[in-house]
């Protein structure tokens, strides 16, 4: 907090530092024992009342503590560098999940099931991810115009000329950005 500043350390804060430090553990072991899972939430057009996408939602289902939601492990895993391993995971099994039931309706690639997946801005840092897209993409079969990466404002304001690259590397795949 700058010069001529102290803070008292006690009990509740050693307490929080253990809880930290085994979450930290725990969530480095669910990466390693792929203990995270993707569920959809539909998207329905408000025209036809028809579903025709899905979000891909990250949950964590721990052995001990049950499923646990993002917001409960994502600002921990982007300041440990495991949010790379989780979205590309996410990334991979949203899109095979929707090439298969793309097949499966008999629907063309970006015609009507899409997939919004989200992207932590910390990829805005790093020049990996365009790469892992269209990996994705190619292993999936999935049409880029399927895919739809939800990224926040803030992950753009970081780092404004990366972002605006790797925004134009994400549009000449195809890809979609909210």
């Amino acid at each position: 907090l700058g010069k001529s500043r102290f803070k008292v350390f006690n009990k509740k804060m050693h307490a929080q530092a253990l809880e930290l430090m085994a979450l930290e553990t725990d969530l480095r072991r669910a990466v390693d024992l792929h203990e995270f899972e993707v569920a959809y939430q539909p998207i329905v057009s408000l025209e036809s009342r028809k579903v025709c996408g899905f979000e891909a939602l990250v949950r964590w289902r721990h052995p001990d503590h049950g499923i646990i939601g993002p917001a409960d492990f994502v600002s921990l895993a982007e300041d440990t560098g495991l949010i790379y391993t989780i979205d590309n995971m996410v990334l991979n099994e949203a899109c095979n999940q929707i090439k298969q039931w793309q097949d499966q309706l008999g629907v063309s690639s970006g015609e009507e099931l899409t997939i919004n997946v989200n992207i932590s801005g910390k990829h805005f840092g790093q020049s990996m991810l365009v790469g892992q897209v269209n990996k994705a993409l190619e292993a999936s079969g999935l049409g880029a115009e399927s895919l739809f990466l939800e990224i926040t404002e803030s992950a753009l304001m970081d780092n404004p000329a990366m972002a605006e690259e790797m925004l134009q590397q994400l549009k000449d795949v195809g890809v979609r950005i909210c």
